[in-house]
């Protein structure tokens, strides 16, 4: 089994709850679990540490991160600050360059919201957003999206925040190709804070 199995073992652990906030994990008792060396289980904690899963004090223990409130708002905040910093560059044209691309993410990730698909809608917004803010042309900006944007924190916060009255991605997409930017960015700024109690 190689890390990328163990990784996706403990992942559906985490996310069915097998595995709750504060759990302590034993790397050599998973890796007997799973009949595996430690090595490819350091590799997965290493993935799920990047991913906002797990914390690790060196030497110590491995732990199932416990979420604070403040860890959600500030990485809700700085989410929105660097979207809609992207979107002062893209909005408009550069959207409507790259429309029936978008589009199709944007109905895919619909599509999976109205099927309660909730990990897999949350990983396909992660990747919407992140296309959106490439669109800027600035590295830096998806280099730091990435580095908050991870699955485990929205898909926690989104699932316990989330309201019915969402809007679509195909409608936001279809605000941010407007030529009125200001418009555009209050659109996705409304997107962003759908749910959410900043």
């Amino acid at each position: 089994m190689l890390s990328t199995d163990v990784y996706n073992t403990l992942l559906n652990r985490l996310l069915n709850g097998e595995l709750p906030p504060g759990t302590t994990l034993n790397r050599r008792q998973i890796a007997e679990e799973l009949g595996v060396s430690v090595a490819p289980v350091l590799e997965a904690f290493m993935q799920l540490e990047h991913e906002g899963f797990l914390t690790t004090v060196p030497r110590k223990e491995t732990t199932v991160r416990i979420l604070t409130k403040e860890d959600i708002k500030g990485n809700l905040i700085l989410k929105e600050a660097i979207e809609c910093a992207a979107a002062e560059r893209y909005s408009g044209e550069t959207v409507q360059m790259h429309y029936a691309q978008l589009e199709s993410m944007a109905a895919k990730l619909d599509s999976h919201y109205l099927n309660k698909n909730s990990m897999e809608a949350w990983r396909l917004d992660l990747d919407f957003h992140r296309e959106l803010v490439a669109l800027a042309g600035y590295e830096v900006l998806v280099t730091e999206f990435n580095k908050i944007a991870v699955p485990n924190l929205f898909y926690h916060v989104n699932r316990a925040l989330r309201s019915d009255g969402n809007m679509s991605h195909v409608k936001l997409l279809q605000a941010l190709s407007s030529s009125n930017r200001e418009y555009a960015i209050q659109e996705l700024r409304c997107h962003l804070r759908s749910g959410k109690i900043l």
